[in-house]
């Protein structure tokens, strides 16, 4: 779900009401190793949170298999409510929990673009992407989350394979077990052909969203500011880079 920092206030009621669940009652933050905004923007969100006096661990990765890697070995069976916020990282591809995790929830405040057009979904409430009104980026250039992203390329194959086959001219249709079958034949390829069409239309959808290219959107030390000073209760100078 895409949300901005309006609405860190009821973000963080959900997080501490969970660490109140959880034995660790802690934050795993996930930051990237390449932007000095990345620095700004951790030491932030740490001064916050030691106000709190939540606890916190930080890792640093350096790129997209170091993140994936990163999360699979911290999550992997865990059952612990847990909040895993990423900084600056996991914008450009959609973040989540291994398959043997459970109440994990993820806050990400990424810079980079694009944006994973998953992460523009309304149901999802396991993760939050950060993203502002007056980012160069509107919310409405993102594509909504779509189910046929999850298909795997096999899955695409076999719609486009079957969509392809041409159709079979059954002889000597002179009785009805024949003619059912030709009629679930057609039935069937009408299906994959409808299949394939909104595929190539998503397809060209994304394509276009892609020709963006890369960019960055609003600093991530400016999204975050407004937790970091709601943690503390006030505006405080450490704050300001």
């Amino acid at each position: 779900m895409i949300l901005s920092s309006e609405n860190w206030t009821d973000i963080w009621e959900v997080v501490e009401d969970e660490l109140q669940l959880s034995t660790e009652k802690g934050v795993a933050i996930i930051h990237s190793l390449h932007e000095v905004e990345t620095v700004c923007a951790v030491k932030m969100l740490q001064l916050g949170l030691k106000t709190r006096d939540i606890n916190y661990s930080t890792y640093p990765v350096d790129n997209q298999a170091e993140l994936h890697n990163k999360i699979s070995k911290l999550l992997e069976g865990s059952l612990e409510f847990r909040t895993v916020m990423l900084i600056n990282c996991g914008a450009s591809k959609f973040v989540q929990a291994p398959a043997s995790a459970a109440n994990v929830r993820f806050v990400v405040i990424d810079s980079h673009r694009p944006i994973h057009p998953r992460y523009n979904n309304e149901d999802d409430h396991d993760v939050f992407f950060l993203l502002d009104i007056d980012d160069p980026l509107d919310k409405q250039r993102v594509p909504a989350a779509d189910i046929l992203d999850d298909m795997t390329e096999e899955e695409i194959a076999l719609v486009e394979e079957e969509a392809d086959r041409d159709s079979d001219d059954e002889d000597g249709l002179d009785s009805p077990a024949k003619r059912q079958r030709t009629e679930s034949i057609l039935v069937s390829r009408q299906m994959y052909r409808e299949k394939q069409r909104q595929l190539r239309k998503r397809r060209i959808e994304l394509e276009r969203y892609l020709e963006m290219g890369s960019s960055y959107g609003k600093p991530t030390p400016l999204v975050l500011l407004p937790l970091a000073e709601m943690l503390m209760g006030k505006m405080d100078n450490c704050l300001l880079w």
